[in-house]
This record gives structure tokens, sequence and C-alpha cells, in this order.
């Protein structure tokens, strides 16, 4: 199964990269600036903005699933493009409406 996370560098986003990997998931991590980042050995480095929905063109290819954690402004134009996309599943984490 390949998955794409999302704030795959941050607190959470790095933990749940790990456990997918150690599950022996296929990792796809989207970042603003992949090159500035470093992520463990398998991992698939995406560029994209979800502030910037147009920049997400084909970092859904070949994804089953894909752990969103949406800015709320273009949530919803994120989420059209996901669905599109044939991505079957949508773990959303988010502490906006808390």
């Amino acid at each position: 199964m390949r998955v794409l996370v999302t704030g795959a560098s941050g607190t959470v986003g790095s933990l749940v990269v790990r456990r997918l990997l150690d599950r022996g998931a296929a990792v796809r991590a989207l970042s603003r600036d992949p090159a500035r980042r470093i992520f463990p050995k398998g991992v698939d480095p995406v560029e994209g903005d979800l502030e910037r929905p147009a920049t997400l063109d084909g970092v859904f290819d070949d994804v089953e699933a894909v752990l969103l954690y949406p800015h709320p402004e273009t949530a919803e134009e994120v989420v059209d493009r996901i669905r599109r996309s044939g991505v079957r599943r949508i773990v959303l984490m988010s502490s906006a409406s808390v």
C-alpha cells in the first residue's frame, strides 16, 4: 500500500511515517520544499503545498490512502482533488476545529 502523508516532517507526521515504514507501507511525503527536508530511507518526497492546491497535480498518483492535515481555507478543494485522483481512503488529522 502506498500512503501519502501530508505534514510528514512535523511532530505527528514524522511518527506516522516511521510507523508506516515499519509496517511495510510505501510512503510518499508531501513537502513545500522536499530538498530541505530529511526523510527516512525509503520515503518518496514530493513537492506540493496544501495552501495552493494547484501544486498538488500528480502527487496522488498511485496512492491508496492519504493522511491529510488540511489547511482550513483550501481543505474542500484538496479533498476534491484527492477524490478525483482515485484515492480510496482519506484519514483526516486536524486540530483546527478544537
